[in-house]
């Protein structure tokens, strides 16, 4: 169904959309007090994928909170991109040797990462708004306060989930 779907629309449309999803999302984004995202500045053939982080917090915890409070879905971590992002992220090799002993002991506690929103056809231009909307409220500190870290895993889990 999907292959119709984007035979129907064709690349052309489905393009454009992407590209108009990316520009409002880059722009709306950008101003949430403490973000930073990371990518290409040139927003032309730019994927519809934002990785980010929000201020001091865990990228972890802004994922959780995305998903309890807000029903937002993300990825938060490394993306099977390990090299990659711990060179956005400026983490030096003596760090990262520490990253690496902490791993093997059981302690993903102080993994490194980022959160990551994919944009695809199926989104609106509403639910961009309100990932802004919500991550404005999470920089402020307008979430729960019931999240705990578990640090085998390196996630963090809200009191108020049965399902963890």
């Amino acid at each position: 169904e999907a292959i119709r779907v984007y035979r129907t629309l064709g690349w052309e449309l489905i393009l454009a959309r992407e590209q108009l999803l990316m520009d409002r999302a880059l722009d709306r984004l950008s101003q949430v007090p403490g973000i930073r995202m990371y990518g290409p500045s040139d927003r032309s053939g730019r994927l519809g994928v934002i990785a980010f982080n929000l201020g001091q917090l865990p990228h972890a915890l802004v994922s959780a909170i995305l998903s309890q409070e807000w029903a937002i879905g993300t990825r938060s971590g490394c993306f099977c991109a390990h090299p990659y992002v711990k060179s956005l992220l400026g983490i030096d090799e003596s760090a990262a040797v520490a990253l690496e002993r902490a791993i093997l002991a059981g302690d993903r506690s102080a993994m490194p990462g980022a959160v990551r929103v994919s944009l695809g056809l199926s989104n609106t231009l509403e639910e961009i708004d309100r990932l802004g909307d919500a991550l404005e409220a999470i920089a402020a500190g307008r979430y729960g306060s019931d999240y705990r870290l578990d640090p085998e895993h390196g996630d963090y889990i809200s009191g108020s989930d049965d399902t963890c």
